[in-house]
């Protein structure tokens, strides 16, 4: 294939989709790439000045450049994600759904790298349960860093085919599926994916998003929400997808969608977007949702029962000590969860018991530390909550020192004082050191630690 060449196959197709517009939609995908943000909404700075902003999207922001995220410290503070604007329009249907429960609970069922799963903990606000999912281990592995970074305690993670989640039954009030597709959004962004393409692919990603929405469904709770996401064009990875929920106890929601259509968002049914990167400025994808009609209450009610709650739970001494570390501790219900302490918000800890007693859930809550005899020692995920009270010293680094902590080298540091201490650059917690006579003690995580930079 010749570079800025597109198999006949998938011209035909956007023929087919697009018509006489088709020619504008392959041009853009021969173009530059648009890079853009999603600031974290209490990390970093409050406002980014001279970056434009993404209308749906309260707290996105295009980018001029790409710059080199790896070297930029406030990224791996978990300050902002690096996600498309289009995959920042959750947002716009978040905000429109008719939420019966102060506290929801939602499921990312594939959730790597990570992008919708902090946006929903984002929207969430800190209240209600997520779980994400990631079936490739591998990539559940990238998840589980984005999660951490992002610095919120109401979720869990875990990574299992959706027939296992599938089990817990109707109980979520949101199920997200950012399905595996053929890509074709992403064409001029990942020249991996337009060489991969062929009409049998598609015809293969099909078949199992098929068959893990038939999973997803049986999630959603009777009045509860299905959002579908690609970030390809064809209808059969799309609306033809819906087509099967429709017919299967699923319809539209009842929720003003019109006013999506003054981005030049294609509106294709009552609440399914459409993005061309020949008409906005980010990649192509598609996002519907759907509301899971009530009269199915007792079709597949949820097989989740009382939980006894066998984790171990906090001592008042424990409370103690992790005091100096977390704000609003009257509202954190603290447990041991494979031999780290975790915390998990107070309101939430009974549907997050329930689901770790019916499924393996890999992580629990915001990771705090361990004991090693009557010495805590903290977390990395610890130091990157938003909510940390910042009651240990601070030590600020210049940028080079901070990439050399963040590879995890040794590093000199200024302080009169002995023990644990926060790492800082421009006011972003990075993770922790221990300083000792003649020495620090860097601690920041392995796995995470720059390879190249």
């Amino acid at each position: 294939m010749k570079e800025g060449s597109f198999p006949s196959d998938f011209i035909k197709s956007m023929n087919d989709l697009l018509g006489k517009n088709s020619s504008e939609l392959l041009e853009s995908l021969n173009s530059k790439p648009v890079t853009a943000i999603r600031r974290h909404p209490y990390k970093g700075k409050s406002e980014q000045n001279g970056l434009k902003r993404i209308p749906w999207s309260s707290l996105g922001y295009y980018l001029d450049e790409r710059p080199s995220f790896v070297r930029d410290p406030h990224f791996h503070a978990g300050t902002y994600y690096v996600q498309d604007a289009a995959s920042q329009f959750i947002e716009y249907i978040f905000r429109k759904l008719k939420w019966n429960r102060k506290h929801p609970l939602v499921l990312d069922l594939s959730a790597a790298p990570g992008g919708k799963s902090t946006h929903l903990l984002s929207l969430m606000d800190g209240k209600g349960l997520l779980l994400a999912n990631e079936v490739n281990r591998k990539r559940y592995q990238i998840l589980n860093e984005n999660l951490i970074k992002w610095g919120f305690d109401n979720y869990l993670s875990t990574s299992l085919d959706p027939s296992r989640i599938s089990r817990l039954g109707g109980l979520f009030d949101l199920v997200l599926l950012d399905a595996p597709c053929s890509g074709e959004g992403l064409f001029r962004k990942d020249r991996n994916a337009r060489d991969e393409w062929s009409a049998a692919n598609v015809n293969l990603c099909s078949d199992r998003q098929t068959r893990i929405l038939h999973e997803a469904k049986k999630l959603v709770k009777p009045g509860g929400y299905l959002i579908y996401s690609t970030c390809t064009f064809n209808s059969k990875e799309n609306e033809e997808q819906l087509e099967m929920l429709l017919n299967n106890g699923f319809d539209w929601p009842d929720m003003e969608t019109d006013d999506a259509r003054k981005w030049q968002v294609e509106l294709t049914r009552p609440a399914a977007f459409r993005f061309y990167p020949h008409l906005l400025e980010s990649e192509g994808f598609f996002v519907a949702v759907l509301q899971r009609k009530e009269e199915n209450i007792g079709a597949t009610a949820s097989v989740i029962h009382n939980a006894s709650g066998n984790l171990r739970q906090e001592s008042e001494k424990f409370r103690k000590q992790i005091s100096p570390f977390v704000r609003g501790l009257e509202e954190r219900f603290f447990l041991q969860f494979n031999r780290s302490w975790s915390s998990l918000p107070e309101a939430v800890l009974g549907s997050a018991l329930q689901i770790i007693e019916h499924i393996p859930v890999y992580k629990s809550g915001a990771e705090l530390g361990t004991f090693k005899g009557k010495s805590f020692v903290p977390a990395h995920e610890l130091a990157m909550r938003f909510d940390l009270n910042r009651s240990y010293p601070v030590l600020e680094l210049d940028r080079d020192t901070a990439i050399q902590y963040l590879a995890k080298q040794a590093i000199q540091v200024s302080s009169k004082e002995k023990g644990w201490a926060m790492i800082s650059f421009e006011g972003s917690i990075l993770g922790w050191v221990k300083v000792l006579p003649g020495r620090v003690n860097n601690y920041f995580p392995t796995a995470f630690r720059l390879r190249k930079f």
